[in-house]
C-alpha cells in the first residue's frame, strides 16, 4: 500500500519523494519502472537518518525506528500517521499477545491501563496531539474505532489507506468451467487471516460444488493451512507463495472468485473479479457465525473489518445464498463487474490523489520533541521486550 501511495504522490507536481527501506525490495522496482524520480535510503546501511522538513509517512510499527533514534526528524516535519494493520494502536505495546486472549473491551483496556499506565496516557496525548494540528490520518475503520476506545482518538480527517495499482488487464469468462469453481485466497497467510480462511474453508465443504483452490501469499501460518486444507478433505489446490508483482493481475485474472481482505480484496476487484471480503480474527471461529460479504456489500471503511455475527441465525440461508451465486455465471460476471465500480469509485489511484492533493497542505503535525517524548516506550514496556529478547536468545543457544 505504501508502495501504491509512493507512485501516486510521485507522480504530483512538486513532490519529491525519499523512500526508507529495509531493503532493495519491491518498492524500488515499481517506482523505477514508472519512471518516479526518488531517492532510496536503506535503514540496514545507516547508524542514524535525518529527515528536516517535508512529510514523513510510516505505519504506526515502525514508530519504534524514532523511538530507537535510527530515525530523527526535525521541528520542521510533519508527519502523516498510517495505520492499517488490525489493532494497530496496541500492537506497539509488548504485552499485545496477552491482551488478544481477551474478547472484552473493558477487560483489555484495563490490561493496557494497568500494566502501562505511563505509556498508555502519552499514547493518549499523541492521539489528541495530532487531532489538535489537524494531523491527516491514513487508518482503516477497524483501527479508527478500537483507537477511539481506547484512547479517545477522534480524527478530523481520516484517509481510508486502502489503494491499488491501476490494472493491467481484467476478467475473462470465455474460459469458465460449470463444472468447478476456480476459487483463489489472496494475502498474507498470517494470525489474524488464518483463522477466517479456515472457516470460510469449512463453510465451503457444505456446498455441493467442485473447487479448484489457489492460495497466493506467504506468511508463518502457511504449513498449519495446508494441514487443514488436506484435513478437510479438498483435494485440487495449490500453494503459489508470493507472486512477483507484475504478474500478479495475470494469475489472478484465471479465478472465477477471489477471497480476501483490505488492499489484497481490491486486487481482485480491480480486475473484475467477483471478490469475497474476509473479516480478521485474532482468534478461532465457529464457521456458523461467519458471514463473509461480496466486496460491493460492504461500506468502504469495511474492507477488513471484524462481521462476524456471534449467532448461528439464518446460517442455512446464507449457505445457500453463496451456493446460488458460485454456481450462476451471469450472477458472477455481474458480481465482477460491481466490484469493480467500488474499486473505481473508493479505491482508485486517481480517487486517493484527489484526498491526497486536497488534504496535504492542512496538515500542521510536526515532528516536535513533545511527540518523541509521546511516543517513547515506558518502563514496563523496556522490561517486557528485554524479557522477550533474553527468552529467545536463550531458547535458540539451547
Amino acid at each position: 500500500m505504501l508502495t501504491n501511495l509512493a507512485l501516486v504522490a510521485g507522480k504530483t507536481s512538486g513532490v519529491e519523494l525519499y523512500l526508507i527501506d529495509y531493503e532493495f525490495g519491491e518498492a524500488v522496482t515499481e517506482l523505477s519502472k514508472h519512471s518516479i524520480s526518488f531517492t532510496h535510503i536503506r535503514y540496514a546501511e545507516k547508524n542514524k537518518i535525518d529527515i528536516d522538513g517535508g512529510f514523513f509517512i510510516a505505519i504506526l510499527l515502525h514508530t519504534k525506528l524514532i523511538i530507537e533514534g535510527t530515525i530523527v526528524c526535525s521541528e520542521r516535519t510533519r508527519i502523516l500517521l498510517w495505520s492499517t494493520h488490525p489493532q494497530d494502536g496496541l500492537k506497539i505495546i509488548p504485552s499485545f499477545n496477552l491482551f488478544l486472549k481477551f474478547n472484552s473491551d473493558f477487560v483489555q483496556k484495563l490490561i493496557v491501563s494497568c500494566l502501562h499506565p505511563f505509556y498508555y496516557k502519552r499514547l493518549k496525548e499523541f492521539f489528541q496531539l495530532a487531532t489538535s494540528n489537524s494531523s491527516i490520518i491514513f487508518m482503516d475503520d477497524t483501527n479508527y474505532s478500537f483507537n477511539k476506545i481506547f484512547f479517545g482518538f477522534k480524527a478530523q480527517k481520516v484517509i481510508w489507506p486502502l489503494i491499488t495499482a491501476n490494472p493491467t488487464c481484467s476478467k475473462s469468462w470465455n474460459d469458465y468451467h460449470d463444472s468447478e469453481v476456480r476459487l483463489t485466497f489472496l494475502g498474507r497467510i498470517v494470525d489474524f487471516k488464518y483463522y477466517p480462511i479456515l472457516a470460510f474453508l469449512m463453510q465451503l465443504r457444505e456446498i455441493p460444488l467442485r473447487f479448484k483452490l489457489t492460495f497466493i501469499g506467504d506468511g508463518s501460518y502457511k504449513e498449519k493451512l495446508l494441514e487443514d486444507v488436506i484435513k478437510l478433505g479438498f483435494i485440487d489446490f495449490e500453494f503459489l507463495g508470493n507472486v512477483y508483482k507484475p504478474d500478479l493481475d495475470k494469475v489472478l485474472s484465471e479465478s472465477d472468485v477471489c477471497v480476501a481482505m483490505g488492499t489484497s480484496a481490491l486486487e481482485s476487484a480491480k480486475l473484475k473479479i467477483p471478490t469475497l471480503v474476509l473479516p480478521y480474527s485474532y482468534r478461532s471461529i465457529n464457521h456458523k457465525v461467519l458471514r463473509i460479504k461480496w466486496l460491493n456489500l460492504v461500506n468502504g471503511v469495511e474492507v477488513g473489518e471484524q462481521f462476524i455475527s456471534n449467532r448461528i441465525d439464518g446460517y442455512d440461508d446464507y449457505i445457500n445464498d453463496l451456493f446460488t451465486s458460485l454456481t450462476d455465471r451471469k450472477k458472477l460476471m455481474d458480481l465482477g463487474l460491481l466490484c469493480y465500480t467500488k474499486w473505481e469509485s473508493d479505491f482508485s489511484p486517481l480517487k486517493i490523489k484527489k484526498l491526497l492533493v486536497h488534504n496535504l497542505e492542512t496538515n500542521k503535525f510536526f515532528f516536535t520533541d513533545n511527540v518523541r517524548k509521546l511516543l517513547a516506550p515506558d518502563t514496563m514496556s523496556r522490561f517486557i521486550t528485554f524479557t522477550k529478547k533474553g527468552l529467545k536468545y536463550f531458547l535458540s543457544h539451547e
